[in-house]
């Protein structure tokens, strides 16, 4: 959820079969590449409440979890979507669709973002 919970997720992950020891640095290094991104500073920051792969229940029915919502003491949502491989249109729509999903529930959604993960961290904002 926070920078101070890397270290443990990550020792979890290796824990609980996710990654294996090998590949911790690299996935230690795209963490903090990610938590300091300079475009990235109001989706971790500290003060915010961390709701990680949260599901909602759209009011037709249908289920969707967005990867990550931080939110702010005076409601204001910003909603992230981490994603590898080709960037493409369905992307989008799937987070406008969560965007859509947050707002229906009285909260604002200040910024959005995909995070696209692969040789290099490219942030795409919405």
């Amino acid at each position: 959820k926070t920078k101070n919970d890397i270290d443990l997720a990550i020792t979890k992950a290796i824990e609980n079969g996710l990654i294996i020891s090998s590949q911790k640095e690299e996935v230690l290094a795209t963490i903090y590449e990610i938590v300091n991104h300079k475009e990235l500073s109001d989706y971790f920051a500290e003060e915010h409440k961390v709701m990680n792969e949260q599901t909602i229940i759209q009011k037709q029915g249908n289920i969707v979890k967005p990867d990550r919502m931080s939110i702010s003491k005076d409601k204001k949502v910003f909603l992230l979507d981490y994603k590898t491989g080709q960037h493409l249109p369905k992307h989008k729509t799937q987070l406008e669709n969560y965007q859509k999903s947050i707002e229906d529930m009285g909260f604002k959604v200040e910024k959005k973002a995909l995070i696209y993960i692969g040789e290099t961290i490219e942030v795409l904002h919405l």
